[in-house]
């Protein structure tokens, strides 16, 4: 649904601000407008790290007095089950996911298609203290879809098994969505069927440019900022890498990063979204906990991170949605846009009187606060002091007919 804002919330002014970032302090710095890539060699292998078994291990910390409160942080500390499963080392393509959630929900509900929706229900219209933020489906695979291929758990499944499984979710789940992308961009490693979806800095790119452009997004619409660790020529190290995760969480934005254990191996790709003066905060895309988990306790080194730059302006979202006692006649359940709990985006009784724009000679568009409209037809109800007494004004939207057969003026 995509429900035109009135202005720029005053939370984007400041999340966001009114000019786009791009880093130009390095050459190792990669600032990429859509399809161009690096041209430095970088340390890029796979992430592939899975989620452990539910319930047995969180790794969460309590938020600390040091991090900012803002939606950022909200958000993604309250993320915990509405993102795709990671199996199979999707840990790539369900980091792209959540980061495409928070924009559907806080910038512009086309980002994700409502297809691919969850919606975030509650009592209050508080979203932080309803601990659920809105994302996408959580395609589990059971035992009793494992059993179709005589396997009893997913771990078990083969790369072309756990890829026929996901094919099939295409339509309503944006998980499989991303990864039907990278397979067909040849990023989906058949050969390993422990880890078939793991993903590369530069295969997470081209698969948010592909979807991006699948979801109707020009060129004009975003970029995509981004540093990666390299280990030839102009050096860009683990700090540096660090150093852009926590300036871009300093302007607002969610950040997707690879990291790794040098000591273990592990490699993982997920979304930081807070810091303070001894850690950045991690949502592992471990559905069901450690929505809010220490970089240090994990990982050592930051091999890449990026952003995405939107050039779109605020839209009222439906993402959330507040059960309460039919009154009146009126629906039970509203759907309200983050920024304005008064402003209520589906199910509620339009009042199409808090702007007008003018459509034709004949008829204007009518606007509800929520974004929704009609088209009426004028109302010339309003005399106009001038000569010829036949001249009309409409009385909302200004549209002016001059007296005596003249031209009309819009």
């Amino acid at each position: 649904m995509n429900l035109k804002c009135l202005a720029v919330s005053a939370f984007f002014a400041l999340t966001f601000g009114g000019s786009y970032c791009t880093e130009t302090s390095a050459v190792a710095e990669q600032v990429k407008q859509n399809a161009v890539y690096l041209t430095e060699a970088v340390e890029n292998g796979r992430d592939y790290e899975i989620a452990p078994t539910k319930g047995t291990v969180s790794y969460s910390t309590a938020i600390s007095s040091g991090e900012p409160n803002t939606f950022l942080q909200a958000y993604f500390n309250c993320l915990k089950t509405n993102m795709g499963e990671n199996y199979k080392g999707s840990c790539g393509y369900v980091a792209l996911g959540m980061l495409l959630s928070y924009y559907d929900t806080f910038l512009n509900d086309d980002i994700i298609p409502e297809q691919y929706d969850v919606v975030s229900f509650g009592s209050e219209t508080d979203m932080i203290a309803r601990h659920n933020s809105p994302g996408i489906y959580n395609d589990i695979i059971t035992a009793s879809d494992c059993a179709v291929y005589n396997k009893t758990n997913v771990y078990d499944l083969s790369a072309s098994e756990y890829f026929n499984f996901i094919s099939k979710q295409v339509n309503y789940s944006l998980h499989a969505k991303l990864i039907s992308i990278g397979e067909t961009a040849g990023n989906y490693n058949y050969k390993s069927d422990k880890n078939p979806a793991g993903t590369t800095h530069s295969d997470r790119e081209s698969t948010l440019i592909s979807y991006l452009r699948w979801a109707g997004f020009s060129a004009n619409d975003f970029s995509i900022v981004g540093k990666e660790r390299s280990s030839v020529g102009i050096l860009t190290s683990s700090d540096d890498v660090k150093k852009f995760v926590k300036s871009y969480i300093d302007k607002g934005y969610p950040v997707l990063v690879g990291l790794e254990n040098t000591d273990t191996g592990a490699r993982h790709a997920c979304i930081a979204y807070s810091y303070d003066d001894n850690d950045v905060y991690l949502n592992m895309g471990w559905s069901g906990g450690n929505e809010h988990v220490p970089v240090s306790l994990r990982y050592n080194r930051y091999n890449s991170a990026f952003i995405i730059d939107w050039k779109l302006a605020h839209e009222h979202t439906n993402n959330y949605a507040v059960r309460k006692s039919s009154i009146d006649g009126m629906p039970s359940t509203k759907f309200y846009c983050y920024d304005d709990s008064h402003i209520v985006t589906s199910g509620h009784r339009h009042q199409f009187t808090n702007r007008y724009k003018q459509y034709n000679s004949s008829m204007h568009t009518a606007y509800c606060l929520c974004g929704q409209h009609i088209n009426e037809y004028h109302s010339f109800n309003v005399k106009v002091p001038v000569v010829m007494s036949t001249s009309k004004l409409c009385e909302h939207c200004g549209y002016y007919v001059p007296g005596g057969g003249g031209s009309e003026i819009v």
